[in-house]
């Protein structure tokens, strides 16, 4: 390897952040890096950043694709030619904190685990990019080598959105080649399927609650956003995926809570996409809620479990009956919060 750290970084139509991310990297205390910039034929004034990054930094490097292939093909190309020990994903409109790559190593060169988890910092801006609030996510301090003890942990925290992300992880790369692990393109939940593949194999983990990533979410929303027609589907098997791993692990009955938990919350948030879309009649809204009861899966969840979760466990009550009406009109005011109070909605929905 010819270098500790590869930092990749997707590039697609971000002229207004990309200069800000990069140099978030390059001015990074710790030197041993490179960034991979790649492009995925940008419209805007994108590239010419790129290539301008690239002449005045020797440790930015930028792959210009022929062809606009989306988030998952622009990972997998910059992993390919990554050549740090330990490969990092920093999203385009995002940035972190100058000791980042510094502290990352202190911890990689005490322990040498498979990947290291580190926290977040939501930074919620308005449409002008002006800063409205903030939110440290972050999880306790954690190292272990035992590997039963890694999989309790990764079960305990496989829920939650600093489990799910990418961008929040360093990953060692001899891994990454020995299990030939690379993005799927699946809309929604690229980053926890690539996530599940990699945990499969992981034997040691280090979890640092220092948040040192700068994940950046604009408030301003619509009530006529985009609809993702797969979206129920790519989620449930995303859990059929989780099932499986946890089967094989010999966790079944201890992962039982939260898959039932996520199964109901995923129902709730495919009512909403529905909505939001305009892709579902209310029939038609009335069908898919009689078709996601009727799954193995739910019923043999459903009889066994009792959500411990209030907000759940009132859902579930009315998805048990059928109680169609009510859940489409919670679907559509918690909506309405998400547009008009998207804080608020991000709170609650967590």
């Amino acid at each position: 390897m010819s270098c500790f750290f590869s930092v990749v970084m997707p590039v697609y139509n971000v002229e207004k952040t990309l200069k800000k991310a990069a140099t978030s990297i390059l001015k990074q205390t710790y030197t041993d890096f490179e960034l991979i910039l790649v492009n995925d034929c940008s419209t805007d004034n994108s590239f010419k950043i790129c290539e301008n990054l690239q002449a005045t930094d020797e440790r930015c490097k930028v792959i210009n694709l022929k062809e606009n292939s989306g988030l998952s093909n622009t990972r997998n190309q910059g992993m390919m030619r990554a050549q740090g020990e330990y490969i990092l994903f920093v999203d385009s409109d995002d940035y972190v904190d100058c000791q980042m790559l510094h502290n990352l190593f202190d911890e990689i060169k005490k322990h040498s685990s498979d990947v290291v988890i580190f926290g977040m910092e939501e930074i919620f801006v308005d449409v002008d990019g002006e800063l409205l609030s903030s939110n440290v996510l972050k999880e306790k301090d954690f190292f272990s080598d035992d590997v039963m003890e890694v999989k309790k942990k990764v079960l305990e925290i496989q829920s939650g959105f600093l489990f799910r992300n990418s961008c929040n992880k360093a990953y060692k790369h001899e891994l990454i080649i020995k299990i030939g692990a690379y993005f799927q393109t699946i809309p929604c939940v690229e980053d926890i399927t690539f996530n599940l593949g990699v945990f499969e194999h992981v034997t040691s983990l280090s979890i640092l609650s220092y948040a040192p990533y700068r994940y950046v979410r604009k408030t301003e929303g619509t009530l006529t956003g985009r609809f993702f027609s797969d979206f129920w589907e790519v989620h449930y098997h995303m859990l059929l995926k989780k099932i499986s791993l946890f089967e094989k692990w010999g966790m079944q009955a201890e992962s039982q809570q939260s898959i039932f938990s996520d199964y109901v919350k995923f129902v709730f948030l495919a009512i909403m996409n529905n909505i939001q879309g305009g892709g579902m009649s209310d029939k038609e809204q009335k069908s898919f809620i009689d078709h996601v009861i009727r799954t193995p899966l739910y019923r043999e969840l459903n009889q066994k479990i009792i959500l411990k979760d209030t907000k759940l466990r009132i859902l579930n009550y009315f998805l048990q009956r059928h109680m169609t009406f009510i859940l489409l009109s919670i679907g559509k005011i918690s909506l309405f919060v998400k547009v008009k109070a998207y804080l608020l909605w991000v709170k609650v929905i967590r």
